[in-house]
């Protein structure tokens, strides 16, 4: 999978980028230097990333469309080396990786307010079969 970018560094496209108002994330960066000037694709592995990320955001309804949703998805489709980090990202810290921590941490919440819940409903089955024993 080649850059396009030249000699022009990715903090640079990143810059003009965010200039525009673009939404700037993994996956508009992946694709932003995989494209040519043209709009074309260089090579076949990036146009087939490229249409795999196109398919699953395609799924996704265009007022959720987020960085962290366009970050998910550029994790889904290059998924993580042996270390757990994103592929096609390099040592530097990833979005990706605080949007997975993030999913982590909302179901770690979801768990323990279903485990509360439950805690709950055993006290009122108890009581209930109390009294009803009684």
């Amino acid at each position: 999978m080649l850059s396009r970018t030249g000699r022009t560094s990715y903090a640079i496209v990143r810059d003009k980028m965010k200039k525009k108002g673009e939404d700037v994330n993994c996956m508009t960066m992946f694709m932003k230097t995989r494209t040519k000037k043209n709009g074309s694709i260089g090579d076949e592995d990036s146009a087939k990333a490229i249409y795999q990320i196109n398919e699953l955001m395609s799924e996704i309804p265009e007022d959720e469309r987020t960085t962290s949703v366009g970050n998910q998805i550029f994790g889904e489709v290059f998924g993580t080396d042996a270390r757990g980090r994103v592929r096609k990202e390099g040592l530097v810290p990833s979005l990706v990786q605080s949007a997975k921590k993030h999913k982590i941490y909302e179901e770690r919440i979801r768990e323990d307010e279903q485990r509360k819940a439950q805690v709950i409903i055993d006290e009122v089955n108890f009581k209930y079969d109390s009294h009803s024993n009684a």
